[in-house]
Parts: C-alpha cells; structure tokens; sequence
C-alpha cells in the first residue's frame, strides 16, 4: 500500500506506475496532507497483507534494509522490527507528535516505543 499524503510532485504518478506493474501494489490519494500519521493509519486500514512496512519516501530511512527486515521477521519469527536512526534532525513538534503516534501504535499493536517510523509489523 501506497499513500500519497498530499504531494505537490509527482508521487502520485509514480504510485499509480507501481499500480499498473503489480496487481499487489494499491495506492491512496489524499486531497492534501493530512501528516504522517493519517498516512499510515490509511494505510494500515487498507492493507491486506501479512506484514505492514512503514517507510519514508524521502529515503530519510534506506529502503535496502528492508530486505534484512524481512530476513529477520521470519527466521526468529517475531512480530516486529523496527530501526532506529543514529541521528535525528526533526523539530520539536514533529518529534512530540512522533512519540505521541509510537504510544498509540504500542497500545494497539505491540510493545513498540521511541523507535522511527521505519518498521516491519506482523498484521496477520
């Protein structure tokens, strides 16, 4: 799942390439951007899949650990993992309503708390 949280580019074209080339892939289009967290929860409510793979599309987070996830997902059989950057250069406000996001998804999901938005769920 795909969501294009209010782009002024062309991410919605790229997302709808995606679409054309794998009958797996689904986007979600939002008429403006609504913050991260309304993307993932779009997201999350639309996924039908076994594994949920939250990532930035700015490549703040490499996409090639993703891979190394998965691997790690599987053989220990857990039903999270998750990265943590080394360095943040986010302002206050994005990371107060990141950790206030984290509680939610702790709450709801798992024992997940102060890690990025770069992470690899069980959903099944």
């Amino acid at each position: 799942m795909l969501v294009d949280d209010g782009s002024k580019d062309n991410t919605w074209q790229k997302i709808l390439k995606h679409c054309g080339k794998n009958n797996k892939v689904h986007g979600i289009k939002f008429t403006r951007n609504f913050g991260h967290q309304a993307a993932i929860m779009a997201g999350i409510n639309f996924v039908n899949s076994d594994y949920v793979f939250f990532s930035d599309v700015d490549l703040q987070d490499p996409p090639e650990l993703l891979e190394q996830m998965c691997q790690k997902i599987t053989k220990n059989n857990l039903n999270v993992v998750f990265a943590k950057r080394v360095q943040n250069n986010e302002n206050f406000l994005k990371k107060y309503s990141s950790i206030l996001f984290q509680y939610f998804l702790m709450v709801n999901f798992s024992n997940i708390f102060h890690a990025s938005s770069y992470k690899l769920i069980q959903y099944s």
